[in-house]
């Protein structure tokens, strides 16, 4: 376990038909840092910006049916985000250069991704609620905030497309 504090971060989804944006908020000055937003949906792009308007991140998903998605900075490779699932399990995985994150989901909702040495680099607990949803990121000093943050935009995205097909395939199965 890190012995230090971790930054916290909330992040609110603003989902509409047309539109796919999270607002980024940081909890100790509760002030809003970051904005995301997602465009396409097969192979999605996200952009992620700063209060200024400054790009800071970019995402992009290789291909359709892949769960590979690169980060870039300043229109450079600059992180790699790896989701595979299989029928009993799934791995995830954001490496950055050499460092390389493992990811779990821990319970319910919850994730935590480890370095190599098992130090946890960041905790994400997505909160779903009726009307509004809101995520809570804790990242710890041994990752970039803006990272971990994308990467829990990117994780929610497909947990919200399993969901999704969770639902229509349980709604076809009573249909028949």
């Amino acid at each position: 376990m890190n012995q230090a504090d971790p930054f916290g971060f909330a992040i609110y989804p603003d989902i509409s038909l047309f539109k796919t944006r999270y607002e980024i908020v940081d909890l100790s000055t509760d002030s809003t840092v970051f904005e995301i937003h997602r465009e396409g949906s097969f192979k999605p792009h996200f952009y992620m910006k700063d209060n200024s308007g400054k790009e800071e991140l970019s995402a992009k998903k290789i291909a359709v049916w892949s769960g590979i998605y690169r980060m870039f900075k300043n229109d450079i490779r600059y992180a790699t985000f790896d989701y595979a699932t299989s029928c009993c399990s799934s791995q995830i995985e954001i490496q950055i250069g050499t460092k390389r994150y493992m990811g779990a989901r821990v319970r319910g909702s919850s994730f935590e991704f480890v370095d190599n040495y098992g130090n946890v680099a960041f905790y994400f607990q997505r909160y779903i609620r009726l009307i509004n949803s809101e995520y809570l990121v804790e990242v710890y000093d041994n990752i970039e905030p803006a990272v971990a943050i994308l990467a829990s935009v990117i994780l929610d995205t497909i947990i919200r497309a399993q969901q999704g097909a969770a639902a229509a395939s349980t709604s076809t199965a009573a249909a028949m």
